[in-house]
């Protein structure tokens, strides 16, 4: 029941936070009309298979990996994936679903550099309660389709995952929701490969890391953990902590993007392309930020995505950089999974910092 008390918790505080779009935008920041920036592909409608997705992730080809939440609307959990250049009504290329996948709420997921998807499996129904043991992060052979098996299973310190990712060395970062069920918040590194051992080699947690409410994660180009802290769901503060290459145990950021100026509005997910510019997307304002590689503290950031142009839903969850073109790729979803589509907008790259 605590469980179930702290989740619908959470889907309440993220419902409240909803604002008007002119009332959260950074008062130094350039105005909205200033810094128009449009889709230039969408994968949207019956076709796609998309429902209630949340996490996404693009492969070296180019393919976009999309999970999707179906149990809040009732239907089977699953992994989408489309053709790299997908645009428009097109339906995925292959679908990961079915009873012998595993999947259960499935959140943030990254593909690594041999095709092996992972997946952050929450381990909690659309009804709030758990599911035993299920909390973990799924790891699928490269091509799976259909109702297939993971190749392994990620448990050891697995708690509530919420985003995965990995370094350039292909060392893989979870993040975990803790307080959700009362434990400890934390980022646990494990071993690289499909058949690694799932023992982490480090953990990051503790009083000094200022972990509140991890629901995104990324690694920079520089090997810097990025984090993004939903703080305001706790009655804490929105920001995004950077903690050095090689952090372990209680260890602070070495920086901490937050305040006033900086547009984070219940921040869901963040990115970091590889010139190290930083992508966040917030549900409370239905925008995305992107700042400077060097950005601290209050920082303004230097592009809005916002407004009708930006054609963002009401939820915006998931965000990914490509890797060989690096434009960006953002989950959107409505108040309403089963009966208004989702999509994923992908913008250009060059459109957002110039060049």
């Amino acid at each position: 029941m605590r469980r179930r008390a702290t989740l619908f918790a959470f889907a309440a505080a993220c419902s409240a936070a909803v604002v008007t779009l002119d009332s959260r935008v950074p008062a130094t920041a350039a105005d909205v009309s200033d810094q128009v920036v449009t889709p230039v592909r969408t994968i949207k409608g019956a076709m796609t298979g998309l429902l209630w997705p949340s996490g996404v992730a693009v492969d070296s080809a180019g393919a976009v990996y999309v999970s999707n939440d179906g149990d809040l609307a009732s239907k089977q959990d699953s992994v989408t994936v489309y053709a790299a250049g997908a645009n428009g009504d097109v339906a995925a290329a292959r679908t990961i679903s079915g009873g012998r996948t595993g999947l259960t709420r499935p959140g943030g997921l990254a593909v690594d550099s041999a095709g092996i998807l992972y997946v952050a499996n929450a381990g909690v129904s659309g009804a709030g309660s758990s599911v035993l043991g299920q909390d973990r992060v799924l790891v699928f052979a490269a091509g799976a389709n259909g109702d297939v098996a993971p190749l392994r299973y990620i448990t050891n310190d697995i708690v509530t995952p919420k985003a995965v990712a990995f370094d350039a060395r292909g060392f893989i970062y979870v993040s975990n929701y803790g307080a959700m069920v009362n434990a400890p918040n934390s980022i646990t590194v494990y071993k690289p490969g499909a058949a690694a051992d799932e023992t982490p080699v480090r953990a990051i947690t503790g009083s000094r890391t200022t972990l509140d409410t991890p629901l995104g994660l990324a690694v920079g180009p520089h090997g810097d953990l990025f984090v993004v802290n939903s703080g305001r769901v706790n009655l804490g503060i929105d920001s995004i902590i950077v903690f050095a290459p090689g952090a372990s145990g209680d260890a602070a950021p070495e920086r901490t993007i937050t305040g006033d100026k900086t547009g984070l509005d219940v921040p869901q997910s963040v990115a970091v392309d590889a010139a190290g510019y930083i992508y966040v997307t917030n549900f409370g304002s239905s925008s995305i930020t992107v700042y400077a590689p060097n950005a601290t503290g209050n920082a303004v950031p230097i592009r809005l995505i916002a407004g009708t142009d930006a054609n963002l839903g009401a939820y915006v969850a998931g965000v990914a950089s490509g890797a060989s073109d690096g434009d960006l790729y953002v989950v959107s979803r409505s108040q309403q999974p089963t009966t208004e589509p989702s999509w994923v907008g992908v913008f250009s790259r060059s459109l957002i910092v110039g060049h």
